[in-house]
């Protein structure tokens, strides 16, 4: 998820709390925990097998949050303002503690969500490609939609996207220019760890 998507939810959820805390507080804390805790594991088991919802996502946010709430002995409308306000200082730091595993979800795929964490590559994008390409001529993966399976799973060494319009046109260059493959010694790297593959 981007920076951005991580400070709408963060807010979103700190609005949430503003605006249905004396609710939640009449209610029971508990209550609204356990709730959302079986809630969240009826997803889980109808989703099966398939992408989590970004639903799930948010449920998860304002469940950090509310269990921040209650890891400080905070339950009812009888406890104080002071106690409310220190509680609360808490429960931001578990939503933030959520969020930061976040930074590694990719939220756009081809084929709908993926919320897997992105691999962090640590060399070059053409050897990226080159490794992907030379996956699917050995029949490891398929050879459809590189460009959108790269930037899907993987992410810079600088944990950024790596973009599929670009991934196009470095494709089509070392296609053009190198007969689809990196600098020599680049081009070694990757066929000693697709050798060790093919041993196995």
């Amino acid at each position: 998820m981007t920076e951005t998507e991580i400070s709408e939810l963060r807010q979103a959820v700190l609005k949430l709390w503003e605006g249905s805390e004396y609710l939640i507080l009449r209610d029971g804390l508990q209550e609204k925990i356990l709730t959302l805790k079986r809630e969240l594991a009826e997803n889980s088991f109808y989703s099966l097998g398939g992408i989590p919802s970004f639903e799930t996502i948010k449920q998860n946010a304002w469940l950090a949050f509310l269990e921040g709430h209650a890891e400080n002995g905070f339950w009812c409308n009888e406890d104080s303002r002071d106690t409310l306000d220190k509680s609360k200082e808490t429960a931001v730091i578990a939503l933030d503690t959520y969020l930061e595993t976040l930074e590694n979800v990719n939220l756009d795929s081809g084929k709908g969500k993926s919320f897997s964490p992105k691999i962090q590559w640590e060399g070059s994008i053409r050897q990226l490609i080159y490794l992907f390409r030379e996956m699917s001529k050995i029949g490891l993966i398929p050879s459809v939609n590189l460009p959108s399976m790269i930037s899907n799973h993987f992410c810079k060494k600088d944990r950024t996207e790596i973009n599929r319009d670009n991934l196009s046109k470095q494709i089509y260059q070392l296609d053009t220019l190198q007969d689809g493959r990196p600098k020599d010694e680049d081009a070694q790297a990757i066929d000693d760890i697709l050798n060790t593959l093919q041993e196995d």
